[in-house]
């Protein structure tokens, strides 16, 4: 199911009670253009981008986060690999402290000699 970028804009403007006119007039737009606009399901980028800057929200993320577009998200493939580079780190962080212990007991075992 598609996002209708008009309608999540239009539910933002009702939930801060900010009117049309407002919204229009930070957008540079008559109100007019913000209607046909609010009717619209794709808008330009600039057009998402000043509409996040009036409204103190990032639509970029509504976008990002629909469900269509989960497949785009490769976050989960990074954690994946992230979390296997830090196993390998940590095995090799163990295998260095044991080899620093077993350092540290030769050298103690020559200074006892001395």
């Amino acid at each position: 199911m598609a996002i209708h970028l008009g309608n999540i804009v239009s539910l933002y403007l009702k939930q801060r009670g900010i009117k049309k006119t407002v919204f229009a007039s930070k957008m540079n737009y008559s109100k007019q253009n913000v209607d046909s606009l609010l009717k619209k399901e794709n808008w330009y980028v600039g057009q998402v981008k000043q509409a996040s800057l009036v409204l103190g929200i990032n639509l970029f993320k509504e976008l990002y986060f629909d469900k269509d577009l989960s497949v785009l998200n490769t976050n989960k493939n990074d954690e994946n690999i992230s979390t296997q580079k830090i196993s390998d780190l940590e095995k090799q962080i163990m295998l260095l402290n044991n080899s620093l212990k077993d350092k540290q007991r030769i050298i103690d075992l020559l200074e006892k000699k001395k």
